[in-house]
């Protein structure tokens, strides 16, 4: 898998649109109303969160490199990909779907990682009966969720050994035909400690960055196919955290119980003692979160046709030029509702303009 292709891919979404920094954020998994709205305007759910520590530095080395391969342009702190960059995104990708599911997994990704390591570190002491050892990974609740896990299976633990190893070993065969040993090297045993990113990019003259991507793409491989077969891996199932993973920040959680209770944009500003602008933000978020959520009591459904009408003529989302299409009236924070559930719409739906507005 090569990364590079990745940014680039991600750019061309958002080309003419936003800013290459936007990109950056979105790898990160932001939780900011724009970040989290622009993955849905631009359709890159797969790809929030799916690297949470990148340095900005290194991002930036990246913009350089693409600039000096002449894969990029950028003018007036907006950018398009060349010709040359578009022919090596597809060359790359050309039938290598990528999979992906960041909106999905953030954050579950790195905990079942780390949940996996030491559960691999910790079975493989106890077959040896080596009951001191230090844990691989220091989180105090990952060791208590391991530790709960061996404590289910202490009358038989033969059945956690064979039991995890036959998961293992199963859904490894099932994974894309990447280099899985990147993964299985990360894995502690009684007799090895799992190789850092960093040392297996030096064995294999590669980059952590690369060894990055290719790990989140087949832990969530491991996580989607674990989900999507229910009972066929049960001790990998336990690994994963179950409780239901959302980007709402935890302001904007405070507003959606405000709204719920009925409350205006001004009584929850007075409440919170914030801006009416900030609480758009976050209604907007909210937005983003559920395609149920109804927009009517901001945008009538006459401006929002109006609205939905100047953007296909527009072909663009940035929204100056498209307010500038549009009465003085109308706000931006209209123009953002009706395009997040506009594009929450045509990416799950595939539907037609008649039927969002209905």
């Amino acid at each position: 898998m090569n990364y590079e292709s990745i940014i680039l891919h991600m750019l061309s979404k958002l080309e003419r649109e936003r800013t290459v920094n936007s990109v950056y954020h979105i790898l990160r998994g932001k939780r900011s109303a724009q970040t989290i709205q622009d993955i849905h305007l631009f359709n890159l759910q797969q790809f929030y969160g799916i690297y949470p520590n990148l340095n900005l530095k290194n991002y930036e080395e990246w913009i350089t490199r693409f600039k000096q391969n002449h894969w990029i342009n950028e003018n007036d702190n907006m950018f398009t990909l060349t010709d040359e960059g578009h022919i090596f995104v597809e060359k790359q990708l050309m039938n290598k779907p990528l999979k992906f599911d960041g909106l999905k997994f953030h954050r579950k990704d790195q905990l079942f990682l780390k949940t996996l390591q030491l559960l691999c570190q910790t079975v493989s002491n106890l077959i040896y009966d080596n009951h001191q050892f230090i844990p691989i990974v220091d989180s105090l609740p990952i060791q208590q969720k391991v530790k709960k896990m061996i404590r289910k299976y202490r009358e038989n633990r033969p059945e956690l050994y064979e039991g995890l190893f036959i998961d293992l070993y199963t859904i490894f065969n099932e994974l894309s035909e990447e280099p899985i040993d990147y993964l299985a090297r990360q894995l502690t045993s009684a007799n090895q400690i799992g190789l850092s990113k960093q040392q297996i990019a030096e064995l294999e003259n590669s980059t952590d960055h690369a060894i990055h991507f290719v790990t989140i793409h087949l832990i969530h491989q491991m996580l989607s196919i674990v989900e999507q077969n229910k009972g066929k891996y049960p001790f990998l199932e336990q690994l994963i955290d179950t409780e239901q993973s959302r980007t709402l920040t935890h302001s904007a959680s405070i507003t959606e119980r405000l709204l719920n209770q009925r409350k205006t944009i001004e009584d929850i500003s007075r409440i919170r003692r914030l801006k009416v602008s900030t609480i758009e933000d976050h209604i907007v978020e909210i937005a983003t979160q559920n395609q149920h959520f109804s927009i009517r009591p901001f945008v009538d459904e006459r401006l929002e046709k109006e609205i939905i009408a100047r953007l296909n003529e527009a072909n663009t989302a940035r929204l100056k030029i498209i307010k500038d299409m549009l009465p003085d009236t109308v706000t931006y924070f209209q123009i953002r509702l009706v395009l997040t559930k506009w594009s929450l719409f045509s990416n799950e739906q595939g539907g037609r303009e008649d039927e969002f507005i209905r």
